[in-house]
């Protein structure tokens, strides 16, 4: 992805039981209005994985989010900033094989194949799966309403989401919309061997 200055990469690196060879769900912000030095990002971004009714608060307890990494653009030179975690998600639930996850859909005003984003996120519940692969209603709702808290509060942060792009697109697109698909999905590349 290309990190334009102003901007950078939050990646949330995964482990535990659910994610045996890890996993990463990785999200543009803007930091430009961040009165704060920024390598302070990574801790204000895991205050708000701990907030109530958060990310945390929906994620299974068998996925531990191990650290949170921020790189600043530009790419070659902007600086690297993490903080380790180590803390496990609230919800105590037998998951699923590691391979399915939640499909969290990234949106923008843009439209179009440069005006959307996903990313997968990990530790989805066997009991939350029917039959079909959705996901049932009342998991969904619970995703939806993380990842809309997510999003809110990084706003009022003033470090709002972005979909970043590789280039030609030169500058990332503002996030107005997280969705939690229906279907669960699969990454076949986290099942490889590193």
């Amino acid at each position: 992805m290309d990190i334009p200055v102003g901007f950078a990469q939050v990646n949330f690196v995964f482990g535990g039981t659910a994610c045996p060879t890890g996993a990463q769900c990785a999200f543009g912000i803007k930091h430009t209005e961040w009165p704060n030095p920024k390598s302070d990002i990574p801790a204000k971004i895991e205050l708000i994985w701990d907030q109530a009714n958060g990310l945390r608060s929906f994620t299974n307890s068998r996925v531990v989010l191990q650290k949170i990494r921020v790189k600043l653009g530009p790419n070659l030179t902007g600086a690297f900033y993490e903080v380790a975690v180590n803390e496990a998600g609230d919800q105590d639930r037998l998951h699923s094989v590691p391979n399915v996850s939640h499909l969290i859909s990234k949106l923008s005003d843009l439209g179009g194949k440069n005006g959307r984003g996903r990313t997968f996120w990990p530790g989805v519940a066997e009991n939350d799966v029917l039959e079909n692969g959705d996901l049932t209603a009342n998991r969904i709702a619970e995703m939806q309403t993380a990842f809309d808290n997510f999003r809110g509060t990084m706003q009022i942060e003033l470090l709002p989401l972005q979909i970043l792009h590789e280039l030609p697109v030169p500058f990332p697109t503002p996030i107005t919309n997280m969705v939690c698909q229906t279907r669960t999905a699969t990454q076949r590349r986290r099942l490889r061997r590193t």
